[in-house]
């Protein structure tokens, strides 16, 4: 066992693919499931192999009984067969997750995956259930206290809130979090915050708490060296030079902001959000400013973005 465990953390210590691979190999030979859903769930946290590591965990899960796990990792392995554009699979882990959190009573997780799912099928134009799990988790968040009460009450729902278009309520929403994670000395949280915060921000037309959150991004984002970070911060200051009509800064953030993102591959891991946050936004930049040869050079964002919304079958978005 104590050779087991070194295997792990082997794996952990961010040693190459193999060593990690190799340490997995000896946990699932020798029986220590539980070991091993652990390991893939971490595992599943870097960006390499994620998905394949996800899917294991959930197998894993599946076959000891771990309903608990079995159903986190249901509902992340029904997000990334999204991604890759199998809705069917999508829906049924989504109500197997569902099914499972349920029947054991486990309110946190059912409350967040119940937002995601409203926001996914918010996505995909089925504005039914979207509204059906919406106000299921409205009413498990009901029953939570404290910090746990604020972070639930605010965080998911202010996404949900933002791609209805209603940003006045996403405001209220986000600047509480920011407030409570403020407090917590919670900073990484801060700055995921920040990015629909400052969207929202944007779309309202207060430019002087944009150009301030951003400055914030940026910083926080050198000091740790997260790439996708700064091109979060890289796109979201193009939005923010488009609304002052600044067309030249904006158009320099976002190509910068698309070879960064090309840096890090994030067509491959969450094309959604690289079509949404960057394709649409600077397609946005050329119809605003409406000079000659503007118009064709947005259609070609636009139709790239299509592209990964009929693949994703995102109906709200292609409408």
């Amino acid at each position: 066992m104590k050779w087991v465990v070194l295997g792990f953390e082997f794996g952990m210590n961010n040693q190459p693919a193999n060593s990690s691979r190799d340490g997995m190999t000896h946990i699932t030979v020798n029986n220590c499931m539980e070991t091993a859903i652990d390991a893939y769930n971490w595992l599943g946290s870097n960006k390499n192999d994620l998905r394949e590591y996800v899917e294991k965990a959930y197998e894993l899960a599946r076959r000891v009984g771990a309903i608990n796990i079995q159903a986190q990792t249901a509902g992340n392995v029904a997000f990334y067969s999204w991604l890759r554009g199998n809705v069917k699979k999508m829906e049924v882990l989504n109500e197997e997750a569902l099914t499972l959190l349920r029947k054991m009573g486990n309110k946190p997780d059912l409350y967040f995956f119940l937002f995601w799912f409203a926001i996914r099928y918010q996505i995909l134009g089925e504005l039914d259930k979207s509204e059906q799990y919406y106000k299921e988790a409205v009413d498990i968040s009901k029953s939570f206290s404290g910090t746990q009460s604020m972070l639930y009450a605010h965080d998911i729902p202010a996404i949900y809130y933002y791609n209805k278009g209603e940003y006045v309520k996403a405001r209220e929403c986000l600047e509480k979090l920011l407030e409570v994670r403020e407090k917590s000395g919670w900073h990484a949280w801060q700055m995921w915050n920040s990015d629909y915060l400052i969207r929202t921000y944007i779309e309202l037309g207060e430019i002087e708490k944009v150009k301030k959150l951003i400055d914030s991004m940026y910083e926080f984002a050198l000091q740790v060296r997260d790439k996708e970070i700064i091109a979060i911060a890289d796109a979201l200051r193009g939005m923010q030079f488009r609304a002052e009509k600044k067309w030249q800064e904006s158009i320099d953030h976002f190509e910068k902001s698309l070879q960064e993102y090309e840096e890090i591959n994030q067509r491959r891991w969450n094309a959604y959000d690289f079509a949404k946050r960057v394709l649409v936004e600077y397609a946005r930049v050329y119809l605003e400013r409406d000079q000659e040869g503007d118009r064709e050079k947005a259609y070609k964002l636009l139709d790239e973005a299509l592209e990964i919304f009929q693949k994703l079958e995102a109906k709200g978005e292609i409408e």
